[in-house]
């Protein structure tokens, strides 16, 4: 799979240059040798599951607060607008 190999492109290329130097490359599979348990593949699913859900709790308070600081730049724009014209 065309996915898989861009995966482990990324995981190798340790320094984002886009390049995978040797040092890289011999330290990558290194680490990835062996095979994944069960438990730690299990491990990572409820992980990341776990902070997708923290990650949209965040952007949904970002968002509101992010609102509410708009409303308030506006209430005051308004408000400074109507007494300069006074």
């Amino acid at each position: 799979d065309s996915g898989d190999a861009w995966d482990l492109f990324k995981l190798l290329d340790q320094d984002g240059s886009g390049k995978i130097e040797l040092e890289e490359f011999v330290n990558g599979f290194m680490k990835l040798r062996g095979h994944a348990k069960s438990i730690d593949i299990a491990k990572l699913s409820y992980e990341n599951k776990q902070m997708r859900r923290r990650l949209a709790e965040f952007m949904g308070n970002c968002e509101v607060s992010l609102n509410s600081i708009f409303r308030a730049v506006r209430s005051i724009g308004s408000s400074t607008e109507r007494l300069q014209s006074s």
